[in-house]
């Protein structure tokens, strides 16, 4: 028996969180030195895009896309605490 992959449907909440991740990848100050190479970016963007055209994303898609919603909100706290830290 072939196991079917789960299909996880995309709310209009997870779209929009989708459009953000997308959003944060293409305007990082990425260069060879950075934690993702150039390669692995446009990768991660494709996949984003093919979700939000399908419509859904796997089991395995959400694993990825977990990893990289922790790295942006990573990302995003470190921010917050050194413009607080400038102030």
């Amino acid at each position: 028996m072939i196991k079917t992959p789960y299909k996880y449907h995309l709310t209009q909440e997870l779209a929009n969180g989708l459009t953000k991740l997308d959003d944060w990848l293409s305007t990082q100050p990425w260069d060879k030195n950075a934690a993702l190479e150039f390669e692995t970016l446009h990768e991660l963007r494709d996949i984003i895009i093919d979700i939000s055209n399908r419509g859904y994303y796997t089991s395995k898609e959400r694993i990825l896309l977990n990893a990289l919603r922790r790295t942006y909100h990573d990302d995003r706290f470190a921010y917050e605490i050194i413009n607080a830290l400038k102030k």
